[in-house]
């Protein structure tokens, strides 16, 4: 199945590119998103934002390109992303084709390196829909269990508690068990994968059904890491024209082949998957707007016969206090589930933040955010660990 579906993606990127050679002047597009932000730069506020590579919604300039173009069948969308914090200055982000294969019909085929559809954030990851400056816990806060490497035991696992977000390591003798890669968080919204979706809504209904290479917490952005494809479904319903439920599921196997050695006798990488059931919320009513989302996770692995689960949640909420100026809250935790091997133990720290602030639309173009954020690392809300920040997001 994988097999089939890279040689769908090389063809309709093939195609893709022989499209928008064709495409007239005009009807290409190019825009642009800047963030400049000012924000405490010390290393224990700045390590609890970081990315794989190293960056953070935080630092001090990120810039995305976004170039489309095509017909109203057809549209190839490009994104690229520099962020001079990170260890990839510059990277192609995304690159795909939507294609609309029934007039009349909202039903959409969407191939290539695609925006993450498990969950909703991903309609609120950038910085001018974004009213505050990190995104939620669950979408790039790191846990201590790797795809690319495998603790000797679970007592190796657990003595790594609360540390994913400083990359911890497992060794055994001295050797690496696995290659040097930092741990998953549970989705990741900063890397998107290889894939193939069906997109479509019929009235009050949206349905999302897709294939990637990799899964929700072990997205590809290269060469592919293992011989599996994980899944993905979602449904989305209009209770009113303000208020939308989601419900989301993915399925995928997450390690790499770096831990292939390391295995039990008879097992393969492709025996241990993710599986992800999100609940998802989007409100608006008046001057107020709301969503949230729980998500369940649960990971199989070789450290323990039951899985490794934790669970997601966050709310934000926005207030429209004059034209142009909003407040924003959002309450945000990971909770790691305990267990009996660990004495009734997580078998990660739990950790929960708060982040809120003020938002001023300048004009269509250009936000200025202040913000603060608190976050929690099983230590309680302490002030080592508060950071202030100011934020202009400029589209152009």
């Amino acid at each position: 199945m994988k097999g089939a579906i890279t040689l769908t993606l090389a063809a309709v990127l093939v195609a893709a590119a022989t499209y928008a050679r064709a495409l007239d002047a005009g009807s290409l597009r190019v825009r642009g998103l800047a963030d400049i932000v000012i924000a405490d730069d010390a290393p224990t506020t700045r390590a609890l934002n970081t990315t794989n590579l190293g960056d953070t919604n935080f630092d001090p300039l990120r810039v995305r390109l976004f170039i489309e173009g095509g017909s109203s069948s057809t549209q190839v969308f490009l994104q690229y992303l520099y962020s001079q914090e990170s260890a990839a200055k510059d990277r192609l982000f995304g690159a795909y084709v939507l294609h609309k294969p029934l007039e009349g019909r909202e039903l959409y085929v969407e191939a290539g390196k695609v925006p993450v559809h498990d969950g909703i954030w991903a309609a609120h990851t950038y910085s001018n829909r974004n009213p505050l400056v990190s995104v939620p816990l669950a979408y790039t806060w790191r846990s201590t269990l790797p795809s690319h490497q495998l603790p000797v035991d679970l007592d190796q696992l657990l003595a790594s508690r609360g540390t994913g977000q400083l990359t911890p390591e497992y060794r055994e003798g001295g050797e690496l068990r696995g290659a040097d890669y930092p741990t998953m968080p549970l989705l990741y919204d900063n890397c998107w994968n290889y894939g193939l979706y069906l997109l479509g809504t019929q009235g009050s209904l949206q349905y999302v059904l897709g294939a990637t290479t990799g899964s929700p917490s072990a997205p590809v952005a290269a060469l592919d890491t293992n011989e599996d494809t994980a899944l993905h479904a979602k449904l989305g319903y209009g209770v009113t024209p303000g208020f939308k439920l989601y419900l989301s599921w993915a399925r995928g196997a997450y390690l790499s082949r770096d831990v292939a050695p390391f295995l039990p006798a008879g097992q393969s990488i492709n025996d241990y998957r993710q599986t992800l059931w999100g609940l998802s919320l989007d409100w608006q009513w008046r001057r107020l707007a709301a969503i949230g989302e729980f998500i369940h996770n649960r990971y199989e692995t070789p450290l323990r016969a039951d899985g490794l689960a934790n669970n997601a949640f966050y709310l934000q909420g926005l207030y429209k206090l004059f034209p142009g100026w909003n407040l924003a809250l959002r309450y945000d935790t990971l909770r790691y589930a305990t267990l009996a091997e660990a004495d009734g133990e997580s078998w990660d720290e739990d950790v929960q933040r708060l982040e809120g602030g003020v938002n001023y639309h300048v004009n269509r173009d250009l936000v200025i955010k202040a913000v603060l954020q608190a976050t929690d690392v099983g230590e309680g809300w302490e002030s080592e660990y508060l950071m202030p920040a100011l934020q202009a997001s400029f589209a152009f």
